[in-house]
């Protein structure tokens, strides 16, 4: 566990300190500030609904999926760069000459990402948050509010940890380059490519995408996790099968993680 613990601060702090995380550091400041600005010109003006309604349906709704796709190419390009990059330019080799496992490597690469991941989806949210907050005010029930966004940033950060356990077996199987390619195709016909696409034959599949899980998660008959018409119980409920599932495929490609990388680097 000690040795996990090493790599995984280890790896942290390499992504921190990436220009990577900067650029992606930059990018949130904009989307946040250009967001509330749009907040502050179209809320305020609409009437027919209740203001906790708007706040969250609207205010809090309208970027949860926009986040979560920024987040899922960043998990990509944060997990090229941990695996296939070090792949191409032998760093894995510095960990090798040091009493590691194998699979403590991977194991503590994919928690020091998957924390970064998880704090940094929980800054953007909390900032986009307050901004929407500051132009157009708050809710009644702060709790209310706490727990919803709570719970969206556990359900997306799965979702992240399932993108980077995918896009590091693809960095431990293929070049840097091939992975690059594979992991944006899937990326964008995953998160951009509406459901209906797909060939009937692969209909019966949809259930264990990531994304779909995710949807599914965050959606209880067509509601969102800030539809205020669908209890907070009552989402936790219908999502909590979904969650399990992308939590176990997170755990299940971590594992096929190690065993390929034993196999390739022993």
């Amino acid at each position: 566990m000690k040795a996990i613990f090493l790599v995984a601060k280890n790896e942290f702090n390499r992504i921190v300190r990436n220009p990577i995380a900067v650029v992606f550091g930059v990018l949130i400041l904009v989307f946040a500030t250009v967001y509330a600005m749009g907040c502050s010109a179209s809320l305020p003006s609409i009437h027919f609904e209740e203001h906790d309604f708007i706040f969250f349906y609207m205010g809090i709704g309208n970027f949860y999926w926009m986040l979560s796709v920024f987040f899922a190419f960043f998990s990509m390009c944060v997990g090229i760069v941990s695996v296939a990059d070090e792949q191409s330019s032998n760093s894995f080799r510095v960990l090798f000459a040091k009493p590691l496992y194998r699979r403590d490597i991977i194991i503590g690469k994919f928690l020091g990402i998957g924390t970064f991941l998880l704090i940094a989806l929980a800054l953007a949210i909390a900032l986009i948050s307050s901004l929407v907050i500051l132009v157009y005010g708050g809710p009644e029930s702060v709790s209310e509010l706490v727990w919803r966004l709570g719970a969206f940033t556990f359900v997306s950060s799965l979702s992240c940890s399932v993108t980077l356990g995918l896009v590091m077996l693809l960095g431990i199987m293929l070049s840097k380059e091939e992975a690059l390619v594979v992991s944006l195709a899937y990326i964008s016909f995953s998160w951009l490519t509406q459901t209906n696409l797909i060939p009937q034959s692969f209909r019966d599949l949809i259930v264990i995408i990531p994304v779909d899980l995710f949807v599914k998660a965050s959606c209880v008959r067509g509601n969102d996790l800030f539809t205020l018409t669908l209890p907070f119980d009552r989402w936790l409920g219908n999502a909590l099968p979904y969650i399990v599932l992308l939590l176990a495929e997170a755990i299940i490609l971590v594992l096929i993680d190690c065993v390929l990388f034993a196999r390739k680097e022993g």
